[in-house]
């Protein structure tokens, strides 16, 4: 409960100071989205606009990112989208816009150049060890849904438990375990070897990513970088 309170807080105090400023655009987001899909978003309204834009961001749970739009305290929010995430927002008061398609990949540091350290589906005397994401999180729901839909019997042992992507992926790297992890994620690793896929015959797990945006904008720059995103898409 302590560590939830404390939580919440650092949450509150982040969504304060986007209050200052009024030139700035705020967007709510998750940690990972952050990393890989919001500075691809922000080269395209440089295309469509001509100009840079002063971006403020709000990190958190996919709950956060809600609450702080539904608030105001965020013109934007940038999420995944799967029907396991069911997100509480009244769609007769958010416009919402499909940024990009994202996918679920098993990937593994390599035991020799192209071939898995830690490939799938495993056996019951040699399961393989999993790297995971806690539970609540987007990416938790979205993968239990595709593991739960499998036809195969896959043998898999949990080694670690995170709620941060970018963990896992270190510890794929360091060869602790296989991940399923976003492919905007791994591609660069994927591509120079660092990681292998571990189920090459298995089929990746799609998903998009929208942005969301209140009908009723708050000012002229956040209607301008709203034309602008649904311009690129």
């Amino acid at each position: 409960a302590r560590n939830t309170v404390a939580a919440l807080g650092d949450v509150q105090a982040r969504i304060r100071s986007t209050q200052r400023g009024g030139d700035w655009v705020v967007l709510a987001t998750g940690r990972t989205l952050s990393r890989t899909w919001v500075p691809i978003w922000v080269q395209s309204l440089r295309r469509v606009m001509g100009a840079q834009i002063k971006l403020r961001l709000i990190t958190g749970s996919i709950n956060d990112a809600v609450v702080a739009l539904e608030q105001g305290h965020a013109d934007f929010m940038l999420s995944y989208s799967h029907p396991r995430l069911q997100l509480s927002l009244d769609s007769a008061a958010y416009d919402c816009v499909t940024v990009a398609q994202e996918e679920l990949v098993a990937v593994s540091a390599p035991s020799a150049p192209g071939v898995a350290m830690h490939p799938l589906p495993g056996t019951a005397q040699s399961p393989v060890a999993v790297l995971r994401y806690a539970p609540g999180l987007a990416l938790h729901l979205i993968l239990q849904d595709a593991l739960a839909r499998e036809q195969r019997a896959l043998y898999l042992h949990d080694v670690m438990e995170s709620d941060f992507a970018e963990s896992l992926h270190e510890q794929a790297l360091n060869g602790q375990g296989l991940a399923w992890l976003p492919r905007s994620l791994v591609q660069a690793d994927l591509q120079n070897g660092r990681l292998v896929a571990a189920d090459p015959a298995g089929a990746p797990t799609r998903f998009d990513v929208q942005l969301f945006h209140p009908r009723q904008s708050r000012n002229a720059l956040a209607q301008a970088v709203w034309k602008a995103s649904v311009e690129a898409c």
